[in-house]
């Protein structure tokens, strides 16, 4: 069975089928709710807080500092200026 499949419960024969725009768009159409982006932020605002503990090394690579063990990264940031911004609730 595809991960896809698993993940998404999908019978693709393929992961071809599951590759086409219309495919994808209604599979995130699907599970991509306000409800599980705001708890994707969530998620990673405690990864980052982890993270910034002190527990974790930082490391530097062309500019950028992060986590080689658990990497986290400031799309959460964006989304909730964005929400912020749009006055979503």
């Amino acid at each position: 069975m595809l991960p896809v499949n698993r993940w998404f419960h999908r019978n693709y024969a393929s992961i071809d089928e599951f590759k086409s725009h219309d495919e994808i768009q209604g599979v995130l159409g699907e599970f991509v709710t306000l409800d599980s982006i705001r708890l994707a932020i969530s998620r990673a605002e405690k990864i980052e807080q982890t993270n910034g503990d002190g527990r974790k090394t930082k490391e530097t690579y062309k500019g950028f500092t992060f986590f080689r063990d658990n990497p986290d990264i400031s799309v959460h940031k964006v989304v909730q200026m964005i929400f912020e911004v749009c006055e979503v609730k």
